[in-house]
């Protein structure tokens, strides 16, 4: 085929209606051939150069090349930007991710090294089905933080007759035993559980681990916030979404919106573990729009009595010790920023937050 140079952006409209729908047939058993040529898979960038004949700009000519060969049902765009083979990427088939356990806990907090878990669930799923779910309460050893009473509904009550993670660790360890770990942030969890597995004198986990947040991120763009919530009604599991934030319900839609979203995968041509791997890199660090907030750990209410005035604040913790001192020209806003504060960032600031009870002011006449 001679070269096709593009002149504008209009170039690829141009040489449709210049071409006619007749080059079709021709362009697309090109790229077939070119694609079996290599193995079943090829770069968008290399179809661009052989099937036009082009070295000019590849986004000039990607929109046309796609026209071109959607319309063909032997060839498939996977996510990545690599076209492949229909007939290969019906044959990955269920591959390595048949069966997987889905991990939850929740914490006393956010730091594994200070922090303990309170609640543990696994659920195990084959063949995109739950076939098994395992849950327990976990007697921290100390008092459970206020907010998280009010997030989890788990109190020093309920967890009053509970056993200790030592007790448990070993029917944990068993249920995991060379599972593929999957999990929403499954950074978090994991960091708590092997915390509390060093503390029992056991050996950390190492299995292979996927994280539904990391994943949903990149399948599904355009979320702004990807929580387990949005991930599920965006995959269509709206109905599943009830108020939650305990490890066993949590567990179990988190291994629903891994089924639905290794689904996509594959039809996007993943075909094993270690590609979803690839585009699912466990989330260490989330952008600030990703991020908890502090107003989700501390009463908000705390701000009602604090007035606009100049002054200083000392922030208590439930022992009334003072924790923190800060002065203000306008105590209300000052006091303020901590509820829009980001967690995960530091531990200074995160160890703040989370042992805030109240704030106490001191009013004075002016900012000297």
């Amino acid at each position: 085929m001679d070269e096709l140079q593009p002149e504008s952006d209009h170039a690829g409209l141009a040489f449709t209606e210049n071409r006619g729908s007749d080059a079709f047939p021709d362009l697309a058993r090109r790229a077939e051939a070119f694609i079996s040529a290599h193995g079943g898979q090829a770069s968008e960038d290399l179809l661009v150069s052989h099937v036009f004949g082009s070295a000019g700009s590849v986004a000039l000519w990607r929109p046309l090349l796609r026209e071109v060969l959607g319309r063909h049902d032997r060839l498939k765009l996977r996510g990545d930007g690599a076209w492949l083979l229909a007939d290969q990427i019906a044959q990955y088939g269920n591959g390595p991710l048949e069966e997987f356990v889905v991990l939850d806990v929740e914490t006393t907090g956010l730091q594994p090294s200070r922090q303990r878990i309170i609640e543990i669930a696994t659920a195990r799923f084959s063949g995109g089905a739950l076939t098994n779910r395992w849950e327990s309460l976990c007697s921290p050893g100390r008092r459970v933080p206020t907010y998280v009473t009010k997030l989890t509904g788990i109190d020093d009550d309920l967890l009053e007759d509970a056993p200790v993670f030592e007790d448990i660790a070993d029917t944990v360890v068993e249920l995991l035993a060379n599972a593929i770990i999957v999990g929403h942030n499954i950074q978090f969890d994991l960091g708590f559980l092997n915390a509390e597995l060093e503390r029992a004198g056991r050996s950390a986990l190492v299995n292979d681990r996927l994280d539904t947040l990391a994943l949903g991120t990149r399948l599904l763009p355009g979320l702004r916030k990807p929580t387990l919530n949005a991930l599920a009604e965006r995959l269509g599991l709206s109905g599943q979404t009830k108020a939650r934030h305990r490890a066993s319900p949590d567990a179990e839609l988190t291994g629903m919106v891994a089924v639905a979203l290794i689904g996509q995968a594959r039809d996007a041509g993943y075909q094993s573990l270690d590609e979803l791997k690839s585009i699912a890199r466990p989330v260490t660090r989330r952008p600030r729009e990703h991020m908890a907030r502090a107003s989700s750990v501390v009463d908000r209410s705390i701000l009602a009595t604090i007035p606009r005035a100049p002054g200083v604040y000392l922030m208590r913790d439930a022992n009334e010790h003072v924790v923190y001192v800060g002065k203000a020209k306008n105590l209300r806003e000052r006091v303020g920023t901590y509820f829009s504060q980001p967690l995960g960032y530091t531990r200074k600031m995160d160890g703040l937050i989370e042992s805030l009870s109240r704030i106490q002011v001191e009013v004075v006449g002016s900012e000297l």
